[in-house]
């Protein structure tokens, strides 16, 4: 009886230990499927964001320190397919992601001018309150622009990574640059 309730027990660990892990990354099946030709989808995790941080921190070693923790980096830069949905219905899905729990928007949708807008948000671990990913939204000129960073990264320090990992150097997100 004592085995089969650790086993049990380790097997709900197994199980829920994934999934938790998970609330930081972004859904983009759907997304994906509408992607145009013109499409950049940049995704580093694993051995080549290891290759990838270790290239930004000879760099600059700050950049090293800041991605010590992230555990994967996620672009997505598109205009839709012709004949789909429009980009507010495509969006509409990860906008709703990124605004309900565990992910905290750091501040309400922006309207940098007209047509175009950036909600940044972040991913907390509610039990430890720890920042386990950042969302960043941007529709500009009926393109789309999707950051998803899974693991520890300040939102305050985006333009730190302008240019690099796949993140347009064009996008201003008017961060903290120390």
């Amino acid at each position: 009886m004592k085995k089969n309730l650790v086993a049990a027990l380790v097997a709900t660990f197994m199980v829920c230990l994934p999934l938790s892990a998970q609330n930081a990354k972004i859904n983009l099946d759907q997304l994906d499927k509408q992607l145009s030709k013109q499409a950049v989808v940049v995704s580093q995790d694993g051995l080549k964001l290891t290759l990838a941080k270790k290239a930004a921190a000879k760099a600059d070693p700050k950049i090293g320190e800041d991605l010590k923790d992230v555990e994967g980096i996620y672009v997505r830069t598109m205009e839709l397919k012709e004949g789909g949905p429009s980009l507010n219905e495509a969006i509409e899905p990860i906008k709703r992601q990124i605004n309900e729990a565990p992910w905290t928007p750091m501040a309400p949708a922006v309207k940098l001018v007209a047509g175009e807008t950036i909600n940044v948000s972040e991913c907390y671990d509610p039990s430890t309150k720890k920042r386990k990913g950042v969302g960043v939204l941007v529709v500009q000129n009926g393109k789309l622009v999707l950051i998803n960073i899974v693991g520890d990264f300040p939102s305050k320090k985006l333009d730190k990574l302008k240019g690099k990992f796949g993140i347009p150097d064009w996008l201003n997100f008017g961060g903290d640059n120390n």
